[in-house]
């Protein structure tokens, strides 16, 4: 309770009918109430047809500032004929309750939003230990079934290798994946940095992605400035977010689609962009593709091979280098488009410029 737990009041009867409010001796005591004028004038009108009023609550300033929140009743006085002679006001302070229960009510909301948070992290590990069996699944299947072919006919021995040896590779990725994303969360990634160009970083990653772009019939062009752009960074790193963002962008682009690869140079900023005609981003889904174990084609059901972390990772070693990403759509079918800022390294003087050849994957 506060200092004022209690405080009553009458209103008195000065002539034949006439009721007087006892509103500023009450001010004098607890405080003034903005506004509260016009609300007392009804009540004592109220009062003095005999009707009954309704708790209220007010919120008074105490002679301190301070505010102070009161819990008011009103009820008339009779005689022993029932004629209204007065009205007794009673007032509690429930500044201290109101206040309890604010934060009871927030420490529920914040305990409702880390349940369902820790629902969602718990379906979503579902989801990707399910997927991670499905993927561990394919690759293991088809080289179990190459090594019986061989074995059958020795003449499919060559082929049985190339299969063999291309789902290796995408065993090979997957535990990369795990690895990275477990790396990531326990904040043990630490960057090789040194000034690098970012048009040898492109260059490495549109020969580590040339195969898995031509498989599906894309065309990958990239589009660098004269002046060398270059930045403070991992190379290994780097090129891990560009074939993470291309590959992204040839999964869920229909075959035989264009994907840009451009670097450009925004003030202070290195400026990378992975562009697509693909099949684009919902607006739902926007705000959750770098959300670890999201896989966007689950949203507009599109199977495609992944754990849903990639994009997760490729934020995070962003991060790691100073940088931002964002992903932009106008939505389905529409095409994509995921935009790097980092920040840029200052270009000697000294270098001349030289234009890069065209490349075409």
């Amino acid at each position: 309770m506060g200092a004022i737990d209690v405080a009553m009041g009458l209103f008195r009867r000065s002539a034949p009918r006439r009721l007087q409010s006892s509103q500023a001796a009450h001010e004098a005591v607890i405080g003034e109430d903005p506004g509260g004028t016009a609300k007392y004038a009804a009540d004592l009108d109220r009062i003095r047809r005999g009707e009954h009023v309704e708790p209220f609550e007010t919120t008074r300033i105490r002679k301190d500032g301070r505010r102070a929140i009161l819990s008011w009743s009103l009820a008339p006085i009779r005689d022993s004929r029932r004629q209204i002679v007065g009205a007794v006001r009673c007032a509690r302070d429930v500044t201290e309750e109101k206040r309890l229960e604010a934060e009871w009510e927030q420490r529920l909301e914040i305990a409702e939003r880390a349940r369902a948070d820790a629902q969602a992290s718990s379906r979503s590990k579902d989801e990707f230990l399910a997927t991670l069996g499905h993927e561990l699944r394919n690759p293991l299947s088809a080289i179990r079934n190459a090594i019986v072919s061989a074995q059958l006919d020795p003449r499919r021995c060559k082929r049985a290798l190339e299969v063999a040896w291309r789902q290796t590779e995408q065993l090979d990725r997957l535990a990369d994946d795990i690895l990275d994303i477990s790396l990531v969360e326990q904040g043990r990634v630490r960057l090789k940095r040194r000034c690098i160009p970012l048009l040898e970083v492109i260059e490495c990653a549109v020969t580590s992605t040339r195969r898995f772009v031509e498989e599906r019939g894309h065309r990958l062009t990239v589009s660098a400035p004269a002046d060398p752009i270059r930045v403070d960074g991992d190379p290994v790193r780097l090129e891990q977010i560009l074939v993470n963002l291309v590959r992204n962008a040839a999964k869920y682009t229909k075959g035989g689609g264009r994907i840009d690869l451009l670097l450009e140079r925004d003030g202070a900023e290195a400026v990378l962009r992975v562009r697509d005609n693909g099949m684009g981003i919902p607006a739902d889904v926007l705000p959750r593709i770098f959300d670890l174990y999201f896989q966007a084609e689950r949203t507009f059901k599109h199977q495609q091979d992944g754990l849903g972390i990639g994009l997760s990772v490729v934020r995070s070693l962003v991060s790691l280098h100073d940088g931002r990403i964002e992903a932009r759509s106008d939505g389905l079918g529409k095409g994509a488009e995921f935009v790097v800022h980092l920040p840029a390294a200052p270009m000697p003087a000294f270098e001349p410029a030289a234009l890069p050849p065209p490349m075409v994957a």
